[in-house]
């Protein structure tokens, strides 16, 4: 007898860092990096990025009529086993989309967006 393996019995990865803590890291990261001026924002593990063709380590969305908060996803697949100063980058890197957004700017990558993204500091997280 064959026991295979189906999509439900498969291992989730284990993440490292929980939902929770990713909302404490946007706090950190926002004091510490943009002053407090990132709009409250939805963060979270994603299975739907980060797989197969689409590599993308996170996401984010914003409402141009501003009704709902940012949305950041991050990828479940590809940052699970990541320390927590890599998850960091990847939401600094989204967060600088969400400012560059809410201030008017374009949001793309642009030389504002590679300048900002020069400015990363994790020991200024403080993360005890």
């Amino acid at each position: 007898m064959t026991i295979g393996i189906t999509p439900e019995s498969q291992a989730q990865p284990q993440l490292a860092v929980s939902e929770a803590m990713l909302y404490v890291l946007f706090d950190k990261i926002n004091q510490s990096h943009f002053e407090g001026a990132i709009p409250n924002s939805r963060i979270k593990w994603s299975d739907r990025i980060g797989n197969g063709k689409n590599h993308r380590y996170a996401d984010f969305t914003v409402f141009q009529d501003r009704q709902f908060v940012p949305v950041i996803r991050l990828s479940k697949n590809l940052l699970a086993n990541e320390t927590t100063k890599k998850i960091s980058e990847v939401i600094f890197h989204e967060m600088i989309h969400i400012w560059l957004w809410n201030n008017g700017r374009s949001w793309g990558h642009t030389p504002d967006f590679h300048e900002k993204a020069k400015t990363f500091n994790f020991a200024s997280l403080e993360l005890t």
